[in-house]
């Protein structure tokens, strides 16, 4: 991942790695539960606000501009016609007006999260 990003960038991503790291197993709870719950918000708030904020040269590289990659290459197989299509991607991917969620919803379609063995948000 590191490959093709600044010295700077690099440098943040190393220290991003290392505060999450820092966090251990309790901030790695937090964060399964709350995706279990569909607590986008606190998702948000503990994976990407911060990040966002402190580091928006590293976070428009690894979130945002390969969001904005992987949606044309989506749109040919929501295009297809065949159903359902699945898209598999790491969490903070799906987060926030820049996720790939509501890019999709900005195109028009209906995007659903899928865990069976999720607890619905109350």
């Amino acid at each position: 991942m590191l490959d093709g990003m600044t010295v700077q960038e690099q440098r943040q991503m190393l220290s991003e790695a290392l505060d999450q790291a820092g966090k251990g197993d309790e901030q790695a709870r937090l964060l399964h539960d709350a995706w279990r719950r569909g607590d986008e918000r606190l998702l948000w708030t503990k994976m990407a606000a911060e990040m966002r904020q402190q580091y928006p040269q590293l976070y428009q590289r690894i979130n945002t501009g390969r969001n904005d990659a992987w949606v044309p290459k989506l749109l040919p197989y929501l295009q297809a016609g065949q159903g359902g299509t699945l898209v598999v991607v790491g969490t903070l991917h799906l987060l926030g007006n820049d996720g790939v969620v509501e890019k999709l919803k900005a195109k028009g379609y209906k995007v659903e999260r899928v865990c069976a063995g999720c607890r619905a948000k109350r």
